[in-house]
Order: structure tokens, then sequence, then C-alpha cells
């Protein structure tokens, strides 16, 4: 190694940042990866450990998550160390996100990671009572409680998530869902769930867009006079 390169290297260690740190070790291999390491964890930089852990081969992942652990306020690389990092403590990081009671990481580490703690992370989702959500961990989570999350999504009086609830997942209770849109006159997704919910009840559906229509002539009329 020349002199330059040393030069740049100290210099590194005692003014540079630590993601300076993480792109100097990965871009130069001769660098100090243990000494560029020190500096990164001692930055207490979440970003730029998530980077070095996934970026250089001989970096000391158990140590890097710890800083990645401890955080509070960036979550969600919390998410990506458990879903990029081999060797990574995959029950501490979902247990961060599990007690950050973010929904939407609770439904990503659900979705993406292999051998995910799915009641504990539904339990963040339902209580969110974000009927979006509710209906994503239903559709695409294998071992959702459907009827947990049915419920929560019928509880929003959301009708467009109440349709696509039966209309997209599997095992949901059609019957429960159709009367919380028929209740809400709603025609336009009275239409939709006769049509594109398979066992939807045609005849009460067409009952109630009768008397939706009726009312709709009742009320042109009485503009007319």
């Amino acid at each position: 190694m020349d002199n330059i390169f040393c030069n740049q290297q100290e210099e590194l260690m005692i003014n540079g940042s630590a993601m300076e740190c993480y792109e100097f070790a990965k871009n130069n291999k001769h660098a100090d990866i243990k000494k560029l390491q020190e500096k990164v964890i001692a930055s207490q930089d979440v970003q730029a450990c998530y980077f070095f852990a996934r970026d250089i081969k001989t970096a000391d992942v158990k140590r890097l998550e710890e800083v990645v652990l401890k955080s509070k306020s960036q979550i969600e690389f919390a998410l990506w160390f458990a879903r990029d990092i081999k060797g990574a403590n995959i029950k501490a990081l979902e247990q961060v996100i599990i007690d950050s009671d973010n929904a939407f990481y609770c439904y990503e580490f659900a979705e993406r990671i292999k051998g995910a703690n799915i009641q504990g992370l539904q339990y963040v989702v339902e209580n969110s009572k974000d009927a979006f959500l509710c209906y994503l961990f239903a559709k695409n989570i294998k071992g959702a409680d459907i009827h947990m999350l049915e419920n929560v999504v019928i509880k929003s009086g959301d009708i467009g998530k109440i349709y696509w609830f039966a209309r997209d997942v599997k095992g949901a209770d059609v019957n429960k869902l159709q009367v919380a849109v028929l209740m809400s006159k709603d025609a336009y997704y009275c239409k939709k769930f006769v049509e594109d919910v398979k066992g939807a009840n045609k005849f009460l559906f067409s009952i109630v867009l009768n008397s939706i229509q009726s009312t709709q002539d009742q009320d042109d009329d009485e503009l007319i006079f």
C-alpha cells in the first residue's frame, strides 16, 4: 500500500462520516475493514451499519446488528437487515418491528421474512384499525387469521375495502361482508359486489338496487315539480 492510500484511510478514520468509511471499505480491496468497521459502529449510524453488514464480506454482522436493534426511529432498517443479511437475528429484529407498533412494517415483515411470527405481527395490524392493511394482510399472508381481520374491515365502514375483502380474500365470510355492503345502500358497490363476488346473494342485491333506483326516481320527480 502506498502512502497516499494510507493517508486517505487515516483521514477517514479521523474526519470521515460513517457512510464514507463504508464506501471506502467497499471500494478498496486493501482497506482495513476492522478499523473502518469500528468507526461505523462507534458512529451509531444505522444506515451505514446496514450497508456495511450487507456489502462487506468480512463484516461482523452481530455487532453491526446491535446498532440496528437499538434504533427506535429507523425501524425500516430492522426489516431490511432481516431480509438482506445472512446470519441476522430474525427474532430480535422482528421484536423491534412489533414493539414499534408500526402496522405497515409489521405487514411488510410478515410478507417478506420467512418464519415470521404471524400472530404477533397481525396483532399490531389489527389494532391499527387500518382497513387497507388488514385487507392486504388477510389477502397475502399465509397463516393470517382471516376472520379477525375481516371484522376490523367491516367495523371500519369502508365499503370499498369490504368489497375488496370479499372479492380477493380466500376464506372470507361473503354473507357477513355482503350485509355491510347491502346496508350501505351504495349503488356502485352493490353492483360490483353482485358482479364480482362468488356467492353473493343476487336476489337481495336486486331488491336493494331496485329500492335505490326507486328513491332516485322519486327524488327526480320532486325536482321536476
